[in-house]
């Protein structure tokens, strides 16, 4: 069998063998690359919680200003709908409103992100002093309302006791100022109200007095009975005046009430004699047809005459009622309050009312009368306004009066345009409709005064209104 050869080394080391030894691996870029990326992310992370932070409170302002922005819309609203509720007197009402306030506030709080519920308490709280003062100022002034509604029934009752028997008069009078100079009025508001129990319970006294015997009272007012007969002038209040001036009513009279006494006591004296009563009825029938002419005249809204206040007044004054009357209806017409200065608008918007109330409920004939009359002033007004809104104005509506447009003195037209531009929107709206600067009051149609020549005009006026 062949043998398998063996090799042996021939060769072998000699001396000492030092094994090799190899460098160390340098790590140092590994270690830096994972602190600059461990870096990198703390500072991504801390980048991402501050942005969390500012989002937080922005989201936090903005829940804030909304939530006090909802608060004044809402609180507003509340308090309106609560005023125009609040019974006589607003008993209760500031702490009410509170109640309610601080309920709203607890949720508002609860339901706001934390960040801002701090600030918005704090805002909440300022907002709070604000309602506070609203609701307590309403009250303050709704208790003093009442104060001195309570005070006038009181005041009634004791007019009532005294006109019964003017004995009655001293002791309500005292017990009157008293009673004011306690209540927790401003002076100007106190001084009315005393002066408006003086006043007060010195005329019922006194005109209970003339109800019962007018001729005493005459006397006592320094005047001989039976001396006046209706028809004739007045005597003079001066005699009366010196009469009553150690009275203890009478001479607390204002003038005016003092005449009333005395025109009362005139005209129940005069009536106990059939002359007397003849003439009587006759001022009567004369004071009424006035107060109706009265009546009438206020409705269509023009200004009365200082002559015509004079007639009426003296044809009432013999007679109280009718007399306050006419006062008020002048007072109508110098206010503007009457249907006549109304706007068209106005006018329109009333007669569609009365017609719909008319005709659900039906009308008795004064009414119907009332109404007819308003109706013919409608009319004519509308009437008035087309043919020229500028006179119209003046006269129904108390607007300046502006000269009538003149296109025949061109130089003065460019001033006129200025001065009707300056009143154009208030008599627009008195007219209900658009006018023009350059109207004037319209003619009657003639064969001379051609379409052709009317366009003329009208492009005159609308160049010198541009001009100017």
């Amino acid at each position: 069998m062949p043998r398998i050869p063996t090799f042996s080394a021939q060769l072998a080391p000699s001396g000492t063998v030092t094994p090799a030894v190899g460098s160390a691996p340098d790590l140092s870029g590994l270690t830096g690359g994972i602190t600059a990326a461990a870096a990198k992310m703390d500072a991504l992370r801390q980048h991402q919680e501050l942005q969390s932070q500012q989002l937080a409170q922005n989201e936090a302002r903005v829940a804030i200003v909304n939530t006090m922005s909802q608060a004044h819309s809402m609180w507003t609203e509340k308090l309106t709908t609560a005023k125009q509720q609040a019974p006589d007197g607003a008993p209760g009402f500031t702490s009410g409103v509170l109640k309610d306030f601080d309920t709203w506030a607890k949720t508002a709080v609860d339901t706001a992100p934390q960040l801002g519920r701090q600030l918005l308490q704090e805002r909440i709280a300022e907002f709070r002093t604000g309602v506070h003062a609203q609701a307590f100022d309403f009250e303050t002034r709704q208790r003093q309302a009442k104060l001195a509604t309570d005070f006038d029934n009181g005041l009634d009752t004791d007019r009532r006791v005294v006109w019964a028997d003017e004995k009655q008069f001293p002791l309500a009078l005292a017990n009157r100022v008293s009673l004011v100079r306690s209540m927790p009025f401003a002076g100007d508001v106190r001084q009315k109200l005393e002066d408006k129990a003086v006043q007060g319970l010195a005329y019922s006294a006194a005109i209970g007095s003339v109800e019962r015997d007018p001729d005493a009272m005459l006397r006592r007012l320094g005047i001989e009975p039976g001396k006046w007969m209706p028809g004739t002038p007045l005597p003079d209040t001066s005699a009366a005046v010196e009469a009553v001036k150690h009275d203890p009513i009478m001479s607390n009279l204002a003038p005016e009430n003092l005449e009333a006494v005395l025109h009362r006591a005139l005209s129940l004296s005069a009536s106990r004699d059939a002359a007397g009563r003849a003439a009587l009825d006759k001022a009567q029938k004369e004071a009424e047809e006035a107060l109706k002419g009265l009546q009438k005249f206020v409705l269509t809204g023009e200004l009365a005459s200082p002559d015509y206040q004079a007639e009426v007044l003296g044809k009432t004054q013999l007679f109280p009622q009718m007399h306050a009357i006419a006062q008020g209806l002048f007072s109508q017409s110098v206010s503007g309050a009457a249907f006549g200065s109304r706007s068209l608008p106005e006018q329109r918007a009333i007669l569609t009312t009365i017609n719909a109330k008319a005709g659900a409920q039906g009308t008795s004939p004064e009414e119907q009368q009332v109404i007819g009359q308003a109706r013919e002033i409608n009319r004519a007004q509308e009437e008035a306004y087309k043919d020229n809104p500028w006179s119209a104005a003046t006269r129904f509506h108390r607007l300046p009066a502006t000269p009538e447009m003149n296109f025949d003195n061109a130089e003065a037209v460019p001033q006129l345009v200025a001065q009707r531009l300056r009143l154009m929107g208030d008599v627009e709206a008195r007219a209900g409709r658009p006018v023009s600067p350059c109207s004037r009051a319209r003619r009657p149609a003639s064969p001379i005064r051609s379409r052709r020549c009317r366009r003329r005009s009208a492009r005159k006026c609308s160049a010198r209104s541009a001009r100017s």
